[in-house]
């Protein structure tokens, strides 16, 4: 179902867990070749990355539903 699908990433390269957790994470979904589309935002802290979320949201559905 993978080419049926895509996955959306907001994240930031400041993030204390990107290194850790999203990297390797984005590595395996591109060798496995799932289709991707990526967003960065400018975060340190993780607890802030619900700050960005919402609107990256609310922007995604407009993307996806052509509103």
């Amino acid at each position: 179902f993978k080419d049926s699908q895509k996955i959306y990433m907001l994240y930031s390269v400041c993030d204390e867990y990107c290194e850790r957790h999203t990297r390797p994470l984005l590595d395996d979904l591109r060798k496995y070749g799932y289709r991707l589309e990526e967003k960065t935002a400018d975060f340190s802290v993780h607890a802030d990355l619900g700050l960005y979320f919402s609107e990256y949201l609310k922007e995604k559905v407009k993307d996806i539903t052509g509103e």
